[in-house]
């Protein structure tokens, strides 16, 4: 009989909407052309629009995963919207 504490974890699942943004991401590099990471940030972007319903950019920056502070995400979107 198999011990379950010995098993191989399964991977954590990612967000459905982090599937979409590489596809998203995907799509617009064939469309824009622009640098990778200006377009996994508007990818980014418009999922946070989605899942928020707002344009304020802290709300979206919440979004935008947690390897960062919020502040730092939001001065990063303000800096790719001047």
């Amino acid at each position: 009989m198999a011990d379950s504490r010995h098993s191989a974890s399964p991977l954590p699942q990612q967000s459905p909407f982090v599937q979409h943004t590489h596809s998203l991401a995907k799509h617009l590099k064939t469309s824009l052309g622009w640098h990778q990471s200006r377009i996994d940030l508007i990818a980014l972007v418009i999922f946070g629009l989605i899942q928020m319903g707002s344009v304020n950019l802290s709300r979206i920056a919440r979004t935008m995963g947690h390897a960062t502070e919020i502040d730092s995400r939001r001065k990063r979107l303000k800096r790719f919207f001047a």
